[in-house]
């Protein structure tokens, strides 16, 4: 990609694109798949993805017995790499955890399933848009609504908070400039450039926290939404009283 590309992309990103990335393709799978999941993987280590999100677990669980048992619905779970640092957690804190991840992809569910052996992990298939969905006293969706048009991210957030017995916990990418540019250089390490497209198209599809706080409140909700930890936006989205 040009000097010039760049440059007019870091230009445009006060506005969300709608461009399609490669992996919302139904048919995207393979080594292409593969090699988005890894450096979604590596970021999520690496840039606080992981730890954003578990602080947010324990900010929503704050007034919660430690001796209940929690169930998590992790949408969107990708290869599953949060599910085993979310029990991981609970086993630190004394909290009995069970997770589940969702997947729409069975090729994303089979590489999950080979990736991770806890027994406390299990992966189903599903659409965050369904109805029979199952409920779950914290529903997390991480790195997946900016796939998502602005009233497909309504309706999602309508769906999952209706099936979170305690919180939806919402985990995107700050559309800014410096996660744009962190993007950048750690693509210089990826040989595919189906995952370099998507990688910093993501970060041009993000939210800005003032953004999130209106989606959630158009979808009837309100939350507490903050930039976290790895230009991440972050919310949680009470759902009961405990």
């Amino acid at each position: 990609m040009s000097i010039s590309t760049i440059l007019k992309e870091m230009r445009s990103i006060d506005v969300r694109s709608t461009e399609k990335e490669f992996m919302d393709a139904p048919d995207f799978k393979g080594a292409d798949l593969t090699e988005s999941f890894r450096f979604i993987k590596i970021t999520n280590m690496l840039g606080g993805g992981r730890l954003a999100v578990i602080n947010c677990i324990g900010k929503a669980l704050q007034d919660t017995p430690a001796q209940r048992d929690i169930s998590v619905l992790d949408i969107g779970c990708g290869i599953g790499d949060m599910g085993a640092a979310i029990i991981s957690w609970g086993d630190r804190h004394g909290r009995n955890i069970s997770y589940t991840g969702l997947e729409k992809s069975g090729y994303i569910l089979d590489e999950a399933r080979k990736q991770n052996k806890n027994n406390n992990l299990r992966f189903v298939s599903g659409d965050l848009f369904a109805n029979d969905l199952p409920e779950a006293d914290l529903v997390i969706i991480s790195m997946v609504l900016h796939h998502l048009d602005e009233a497909d991210v309504i309706c999602a957030i309508k769906n999952l908070a209706a099936k979170a017995r305690i919180a939806l916990i919402i985990s995107e990418l700050e559309r800014s400039v410096p996660p744009y540019l962190i993007c950048r250089l750690l693509s210089i390490a990826m040989k595919n450039s189906s995952a370099i497209h998507d990688a910093l198209l993501s970060v041009r599809k993000g939210f800005t926290a003032s953004e999130m706080s209106n989606l959630i409140a158009r979808a009837g909700h309100r939350g507490i939404v903050r930039r976290g930890l790895g230009w991440r936006i972050l919310a949680v989205v009470p759902t009961a009283c405990i």
